[in-house]
């Protein structure tokens, strides 16, 4: 009976060994599912930053754009103003 006991007692421990292995296993790819999607995300985060960055210099350059053609929409109105005044003589008085 003293070798069934010991053939018990063994596989027993080579059955808890391989659970411990298993799982430990599944923890490690657990950890490195996680860690490539991280990496993942900084990398897309990383993106929308220089896309935010690129997307704000276009706008800055947008709204240069529109103050410029304010400007010469602001002065065409005065000159287009002017043109339009009627023509006075000046009276003696």
């Amino acid at each position: 009976m003293t070798i069934v006991g010991i053939v018990i007692a063994v596989a027993l421990i080579a059955l808890l060994v391989f659970l411990v292995n298993r799982r430990q296993a599944a923890e490690k790819r657990a950890v490195e599912i996680g860690r490539r999607e991280m990496a993942g995300h900084r990398q897309e985060a990383e993106a929308h930053v220089r896309r935010a960055a690129e997307l704000e210099q276009s706008a800055d350059r947008q709204r240069r754009f529109a103050r410029r053609h304010e400007v010469a929409a602001d002065q065409k109105e005065k000159e287009l103003d002017e043109a339009e005044r009627p023509f006075r003589l000046r009276g003696r008085a």
